[in-house]
């Protein structure tokens, strides 16, 4: 018998053929903690397994959703059905495309998705929430965010979470009144007497220092103003603070700051900033180029996670327990430096590997 799945606008029926088809998958390579028949702790080490594109289920739209679609109703010819695939998309990590698509795409690279695989996730799945993802404007980051699980170069994924968590934080500053100090009229004297300030002693220090050469000639006004336009108090906050809100707004970010706590974020910022203005790694004297790539792929995936996150709990509103695990995740990268329990500026991947591998083998502690 068939399992069918149903959601308030579609279904997903799931035959047994489909269920067989799931061995014939791509699959990453992968790391399991188990036990063997003497229930002695072990790790497997799952090699990578080329696969190919099969069909591992159908969808049936409802009649009064069949037709239009709502994350992209200006682009031609697209259906509620290619908003679905999207959306399952970005749940299950993988790309679930319709037949006419696999030639247009064809990527069978992919990472995890937000959530743990049930079924009951995908019953979850609301017509309302999916539309909330175009009604807030979100709807070139949501793609963006699931065509970011087939590029396989640090660099590239990197620029995509940082234009996607730019767009995110940014957009929330807007609608929650962060993007504005409180204390403006403030700054705005403030910006007034500096410019008032710089242009006197300017005046008067260029004066003296150049009078002699000058003799009558008048100083430059071009040269003052010039010199003046690049002190400059914004009312505007940095995007690091609109992003500490964003993130504390959603207890993604410790409520009760310091500085060890803002240096982890200062280093978020870096990486944006290094990739977004120069396409490099952040640079820095006193850490190799091996630990900055480190580093950068540790924040990378962080910053990844919170986007999975922000679509699947705020826009989606899927419960999961892997979203709470994730929300602890992110948090505790800003209370400790560790990130899914790997120091994030002072151990390698292959560091942490053996850690974690000796302390599942000797103390069975994952």
């Amino acid at each position: 018998m068939p399992r069918i799945i149903n959601t308030d606008s579609f279904r997903i029926i799931i035959k047994e053929d489909h269920c067989s088809n799931l061995k014939n998958l791509t699959k990453n390579a992968s790391t399991s903690f188990a036990h063997d028949l003497d229930i002695t702790p072990i790790v497997v080490k799952n090699p990578f397994k080329d696969g190919t594109f099969v069909i591992t289920g159908t969808i049936e739209i409802d009649e009064q959703f069949a037709e239009n679609s709502v994350l992209f109703p200006e682009v031609l010819n697209r259906k509620y059905i290619n908003d679905i695939t999207l959306v399952l998309s970005f749940l299950t990590g993988r790309h679930v495309y319709l037949k006419d698509e696999i030639e247009k795409y064809s990527s069978k690279s992919y990472l995890d998705g937000p959530v743990a695989n049930n079924y009951n996730i995908y019953s979850q799945i609301k017509h309302e929430n999916i539309k909330k993802i175009s009604k807030y404007d979100l709807d070139t980051q949501f793609f963006n965010t699931v065509r970011s699980y087939s590029i396989n170069d640090l660099l590239s994924l990197t620029s995509y979470c940082n234009s996607i968590l730019d767009r995110l934080f940014t957009k929330w500053a807007k609608e929650n009144g962060k993007s504005k100090f409180e204390s403006s009229k403030l700054l705005n004297s403030l910006r007034r007497r500096a410019y008032e300030h710089v242009e006197n002693s300017l005046c008067t220090k260029i004066k003296i220092k150049f009078l002699q050469f000058l003799k009558n000639e008048k100083i430059d006004t071009v040269v003052i103003k010039d010199i003046k336009a690049r002190i400059h108090i914004d009312n505007s906050p940095s995007a690091i603070y609109k992003l500490k809100s964003f993130l504390k707004h959603y207890d993604l970010y410790p409520q009760e700051d310091n500085e060890e706590n803002n240096a982890k974020l200062k280093w978020l910022n870096k990486i944006r900033n290094s990739v977004a203005h120069t396409g490099d790694l952040p640079k820095d004297k006193k850490i190799s180029w091996n630990m900055r790539a480190e580093i950068t792929t540790n924040i990378t995936f962080l910053m990844l996670d919170i986007i999975q996150w922000y679509f699947a709990k705020i826009i989606l509103e899927i419960d999961n327990h892997r979203l709470d695990e994730t929300q602890k995740d992110i948090k505790n990268y800003f209370l400790t430096g560790k990130f899914r329990n790997k120091d994030v500026f002072n151990e390698t991947y292959e560091d942490y590997m053996n850690r974690i591998t000796n302390d599942w083998t000797e103390n069975s502690n994952l």
